[in-house]
């Protein structure tokens, strides 16, 4: 499924290597767009989905609504929740100092800052904690967590992902 503020695409579930090109060239085109909504989109995923299988969910979580009910709906209708939390390699390793325009890729928003070592510091404090916060949820709840830097190619992301073996307990 790909949502943004509400499901855009469904595709029916599949099985076998076979398929992984299909399901690929699914993914690849659908494109970010638009505010999201995790929390509503994937209760609504949980509730018409009939049979619950694997489900695969890549997103910075960055949705002001939340994400955990979302996750909790899937987890209540047992599918097997494999969460890629994708940040975006200057989130995870922010560095630059000074006076900065941010810019907001989803709505397209420009602001400038200035950030000094203080806030450097500040910020790095809550980036791990907002991902600890989730592991600590995906934790409680079964789910599988795996933190992907978009410096990794998405088919990398992919291989590397299965590779640990997650989609296959």
């Amino acid at each position: 499924m790909a949502f943004n503020d509400k499901i855009v695409a469904v595709k029916a579930p599949t099985r076998g290597k076979k398929q992984y090109p299909e399901v690929l060239k699914f993914l690849l085109t659908h494109k970010p767009s638009d505010q999201t909504n995790v929390n509503g989109c994937l209760a609504d995923y949980a509730s018409i989905c009939k049979n619950p299988g694997i489900a695969i969910i890549l997103s910075d979580l960055f949705d002001p609504k939340g994400y955990e009910d979302g996750l909790k709906a899937l987890a209540y209708r047992n599918f097997d929740i494999n969460l890629i939390h994708v940040l975006d390699h200057e989130e995870l390793f922010w560095s630059k100092t000074g006076h900065l325009l941010l810019h907001e890729a989803e709505t397209g928003d420009n602001k400038v800052t200035f950030v000094d070592k203080q806030v450097l510091t500040l910020y790095r404090k809550k980036i791990d904690a907002f991902i600890s916060k989730i592991k600590s949820y995906c934790g409680h709840y079964g789910i599988n967590y795996f933190l992907c830097d978009t410096r990794v190619p998405f088919e990398d992301l992919l291989t590397n992902y299965l590779s640990k073996g997650a989609l296959f307990r």
